[in-house]
């Protein structure tokens, strides 16, 4: 049974909208995967604020051509599941990422991140990272080291004057 016009536009509209919000879109070849192993990636997904959908390659085609998202379109062969994010424009990578350690059965094959296009082997190593939270914790360590041995230092010049 074929999709009707107007359904193909208002999926498409929908389609569009996930794009223009999110900062972050993957693409992965979901082929293998069963109705339980999809399930836990949406449940997944959804406690990450990812959306994912399942929109034929024309279609997805179409709008990402439209939205001058092309370099999107090279990713587009096969059973595709989109990934998108409008908080965190890793949160789709990390998703999609985890999940395919897990089950072996999910493929990242690309996307783009913030404008640029990323091929898997970009989209993995970004994947891998910490969160940016952690990132930043270990910023602000390495910047307060220096200070903190300053300070040792001072204070051991003080408790040796004074004993």
């Amino acid at each position: 049974m074929s999709i009707t016009r107007q359904k193909k536009e208002e999926i498409a509209a929908d389609l569009e909208a996930c794009l223009r919000e999110s900062q972050g879109v993957v693409v992965a070849n979901y082929t293998g995967l069963n109705a339980q192993e999809t399930t836990d990636l949406r449940r997944q997904s959804r406690e990450q604020e990812v959306v994912l959908r399942v929109v034929k390659n024309t279609i997805t085609e179409r709008v990402a051509n439209k939205l001058e998202l092309g370099e999107l379109t090279q990713y587009l062969s096969g059973a595709n599941m989109l990934a998108f994010s409008a908080s965190d424009p890793l949160a789709p990578a990390k998703v999609v990422y985890e999940f395919a350690k897990k089950t072996k059965k999910l493929t990242l094959k690309g996307g783009v991140i913030e404008g640029k296009s990323c091929d898997r082997a970009e989209l993995e190593a970004l994947a891998a990272l910490p969160a940016r939270e952690v990132l930043l914790a270990m910023l602000l360590n390495v910047l307060q080291a220096p200070m903190r041995q300053l300070a040792a230092t001072l204070q051991a010049v003080l408790n040796e004057r004074a004993s």
